[in-house]
């Protein structure tokens, strides 16, 4: 789902002044990293930067906004994983809380 919205997200990459890559609790079996994501953009001349911050000290979701926040960010692209309709609707979601609350644009490909 990531690289797909990076993939979708790549004409706005291009304009953008400021690039971060940003992996919370990334899979550790993915065999794409950030500085690899970040590789490829700079082969598509989008100049870009891995956020190695790592201190996870909230839920996802908060640390996501917290970033947002911080950084002055003005577009967050990120995959979408869903769930079964149960398990979101009892446990909620990363994907669908960003969607409900975040307060800048969103580009999500699934």
């Amino acid at each position: 789902e990531s690289s797909r919205a990076l993939h979708d997200a790549i004409p706005f990459l291009r304009e953008a002044t400021t690039v971060k890559v940003v992996s919370i609790k990334g899979d550790p079996n993915s065999v794409i990293s950030p500085s690899a994501v970040v590789a490829h953009l700079q082969r598509l001349g989008i100049s870009a930067t891995v956020d190695t911050t790592t201190d996870l000290q909230a839920p996802i979701e908060d640390e996501i906004f917290s970033r947002v926040d911080w950084e002055g960010v003005d577009l967050l692209v990120a995959g979408a994983f869903g769930h079964s309709r149960v398990r979101e609707h009892l446990f909620g979601g990363v994907s669908r809380t960003i969607l409900h609350q975040m307060m800048v644009p969103v580009l999500v490909s699934h």
